[in-house]
């Protein structure tokens, strides 16, 4: 998205309450450390 196009959606009411759900959805994000394991049976083939 270029500059211009994010400062256009900026005071869109759409795009305020969208990012108001995107702010909520990543106050309590964590990340979990795993080791590579070989794909299984029906995933990563």
């Amino acid at each position: 998205m270029s500059e211009t196009a994010f400062i256009d959606r900026v005071p869109d009411p759409k795009h305020r309450i969208f990012v108001a759900h995107r702010t909520a959805g990543v106050a309590d994000s964590r990340r979990v450390c795993m080791s590579p394991q070989p794909p299984g049976e029906g995933f990563g083939e």
